[in-house]
């Protein structure tokens, strides 16, 4: 939700290409990670138990390396729009500037660590 809010929002700041590359990117990314989790699930038997120890630690890698697959490229929208938004702004640039890249880190990490503890946590 937050990538198709950056990129189809009231002003235009990424290209036509931009938007339809990443929301491929995203479809395609969504699609293999929904299917390795339920491939994982269903090898080690995580629907019905008893769970194979093992069967965490491998869920638990799909979601950590999905979660930078998810995140960095949200990271890369965003401090492009921050960039963009702050050259018009000649007073006070800098500190709106840290002040946004500041609150984006916060809101990048909450999202990873709950996209971590919702798909890559054992119970």
């Amino acid at each position: 939700m937050l990538v198709m809010s950056l990129l189809f929002s009231g002003k235009a700041l990424y290209n036509k290409w931009v938007k339809i590359l990443v929301t491929f990117y995203y479809l395609i990314i969504t699609f293999v990670f929904i299917y390795g989790y339920h491939r994982i699930h269903k090898k080690y038997n995580m629907y019905d138990g008893p769970v194979m120890p093992e069967g965490w630690d491998v869920n638990r890698d799909w979601a950590y390396g999905f979660s930078f697959a998810f995140i960095i490229p949200i990271a890369i929208l965003v401090l492009y729009a921050i960039i963009q938004k702050t050259k018009p702004m000649e007073k006070n640039r800098w500190t709106y500037f840290i002040k946004a890249i500041s609150l984006s880190v916060i809101v990048l990490f909450i999202l990873f660590s709950i996209f971590n503890l919702a798909y890559g946590l054992s119970p």
